[in-house]
C-alpha cells in the first residue's frame, strides 16, 4: 500500500451536541462515507473529525466550503442536521479546515 497517495476526509459535528451525540452522529457520517465515496480500490483515507458550534454552523461550513459533502440528518430530533463528510481531499486541500476545533 502506497501511503504517499492517501487522501483525507473529514467529519465535521455539531458541539452543541452530548459527547454521545458526537461520536454516534460521526460514526454515521463515516459510514455514509463508506457507503457512497469509497471504492474498492480507494486506499483507506485518513479520517479526521472536527467541531463546530451549531447545526446553523453546520450547515452554513456545508453551503460556503468549497468542497463537496454528505450531510447526516438525525430523524430523532427532527430531521437536523447533525453532520457531514466530505468527499476525499489531497495534503494541500486540508487548510480550509484548519481553523475548526479537533474532536
Amino acid at each position: 500500500m502506497d501511503l504517499s497517495k492517501q487522501k483525507t476526509w473529514y467529519i465535521v459535528v455539531r458541539n452543541d451536541l452530548t459527547d454521545s451525540q458526537k461520536a454516534v452522529h460521526a460514526t454515521h457520517a463515516g459510514i455514509e462515507g463508506g457507503r457512497h465515496i469509497l471504492k474498492d480500490t480507494d486506499i483507506h483515507p485518513k479520517t479526521i473529525i472536527v467541531l463546530v458550534k451549531s447545526e446553523y454552523k453546520l450547515k452554513k461550513l456545508m453551503d460556503d466550503m468549497p468542497y463537496a459533502c454528505i450531510p447526516f440528518r438525525e430523524r430523532d430530533m427532527g430531521g437536523e442536521y447533525t453532520s457531514f463528510i466530505t468527499r476525499l481531499l489531497e495534503d494541500d486541500e486540508r487548510e480550509y479546515f484548519k481553523r475548526y476545533q479537533l474532536l
